[in-house]
């Protein structure tokens, strides 16, 4: 019979049975360089800086990788971390690392990576050792928001992650010279007026002074009634009809009791009620009319007619007002989009 050998390999008992783990996890704001707002509400954006620390007591108990921690920022829209006994910032294991040896980290992070959001971000972190990775440990809840989109509207579509689009509520009875740049996010919202929350359209009730992070100024908890948006969509060609495809409706539960849209074409028509059915026979064009077809419509796309009136005589442009009228089992808003301009 043949004989064989296989490579010669160490093997070493690893007598402790623990998995490395990450005692506590701890994140600060350390420095703003930013200037993010959406609807009076500061957020957390790119270049700003954070600090992080953490510590383990069993990292090197008994064996440890060459990677021996990896911490997850995605969430603050940074990059991850893999660090070691070598990393700066790490103090505590002997060089090398003996068993038993403590572990340390205090660090700073930037936010880094555009087009992200959370509106509780957490650092997330575990242990590596030559099985694999041990159990994960959260930072605790702090409110971190975090925004790093920048203006994603444009003259046809509106995701609510910016209010470059967003107007004042007015009569609007005038062409639209310029319809970006009217609004300014900074500024607190005041009662009458609905918020913009990073991905959709919300009613305004919460009190950002507490509990939240960065330091807030809004409060909103005090509003009530009608709490309402504008913006304006604009073509190249006329037009006498829109199909809107409104992310967070449906046409087989329109209308709600506690919203109301309505559509004008500058010039041309009043508000016209998005909300109520069109009817040919009474339809002028003047405040309250019904201009919505609901043979026309399926799922979240709303057709709505202007009847004989064209944007050909109003700038090529409507504006919309969504009004909600309480936050009772509201229907937030996600996106808005003009499919057929």
């Amino acid at each position: 019979m043949a004989t064989a050998k296989t490579n010669k390999i160490d093997i070493f008992y690893d007598s402790d049975g623990t998995r490395p783990a990450i005692n506590s996890i701890s994140v600060s704001e350390n420095t703003i360089n930013s200037n993010k707002y959406l609807s009076g509400v500061r957020f957390y954006s790119l270049n700003d800086i954070f600090d992080i620390s953490l510590s383990s007591n069993n990292i090197y108990d008994n064996t440890y990788s060459q990677n021996q921690v990896f911490i997850d920022l995605h969430q603050f829209a940074a990059d991850n971390q893999i660090i070691n006994n070598n990393s700066p910032g790490v103090t505590g294991p002997s060089s090398p690392p003996a068993i038993g040896d403590n572990f340390s980290y205090s660090s700073t992070f930037t936010i880094s990576q555009s087009d992200k959001m959370a509106s509780d971000a957490i650092v997330e972190a575990y242990g590596i050792d030559p099985i694999g990775s041990g159990p994960s440990t959260q930072s605790p809840s702090g409110n971190y928001l975090i925004c790093t989109y920048g203006n994603k509207s444009t003259d046809l579509e509106e995701l609510f992650l910016d209010e470059n689009y967003r107007l004042p509520n007015s009569n609007y009875n005038s062409i639209i010279t310029n319809l970006t740049g009217q609004w300014n996010s900074a500024n607190l919202l005041t009662n009458g007026n609905s918020q913009v929350w990073i991905g959709k359209l919300v009613y305004p009730d919460i009190d950002y002074t507490s509990g939240y992070h960065p330091s807030q100024t809004a409060n909103y908890s005090s509003f009530s009634g009608d709490q309402v948006y504008l913006r304006a969509f604009k073509s190249t060609t006329p037009h006498t009809n829109i199909i809107l495809e409104l992310d967070g409706w449906n046409v087989s539960e329109w209308p709600y009791n506690n919203i109301e849209i309505e559509i004008k074409l500058p010039t041309q028509t009043g508000w016209l009620r998005g909300d109520v059915a069109f009817n040919s026979a009474d339809f002028t064009g003047a405040d309250g009319d019904g201009c919505y077809v609901a043979n026309r419509s399926s799922g979240n796309q709303f057709y709505f007619t202007f009847g004989t009136f064209s944007t050909a005589n109003s700038g090529y442009e409507i504006v919309i007002r969504i009004k909600y009228k309480n936050n009772l089992n509201l229907k937030e808003i996600t996106q808005i989009r003009a499919l057929n301009w």
